[in-house]
C-alpha cells in the first residue's frame, strides 16, 4: 500500500475495461489514475498493492470516457483502412 506524509495509508481502487484491442485494468486511488495495464502485458499491475478493491469511483468514470472516445476514433481509422483495401483488389 502506498504511503503518504504522516504514514496515512492510501487506499487503491480497480476496474475493467474493455477495448477493442484488448483487456484493460484501470488503478486509482483518491488522488487520482495510479495505472492502466493491458491484460498479460509484460508489467501487469506492477504497481498495484496487493490490498485493493474493485469500486465505481469519478476518475473511472472518466477516463472509460476519455477510452471510448479513443477507441470509437481507433475503429472509424480501421474500418476506413478496411475500405480502402477492398478499393484496391
Amino acid at each position: 500500500m502506498h504511503l503518504r506524509k504522516g504514514s496515512d495509508k492510501i487506499m487503491q481502487y480497480t476496474s475493467h475495461y474493455i477495448s477493442p484491442i484488448g483487456n484493460i485494468l484501470l488503478a486509482a486511488d483518491e488522488i487520482g489514475l495510479t495505472g492502466l495495464w493491458f491484460e498479460g502485458q509484460k508489467y501487469f499491475a506492477r504497481c498495484l498493492n496487493s490490498e485493493h478493491i474493485e469500486k465505481k469511483i469519478d476518475i473511472f468514470k472518466d477516463t472509460k470516457k476519455w477510452l471510448d472516445i479513443y477507441d470509437s476514433s481507433y475503429l472509424r481509422k480501421e474500418r476506413r483502412y478496411e475500405t480502402r483495401e477492398f478499393r484496391n483488389h
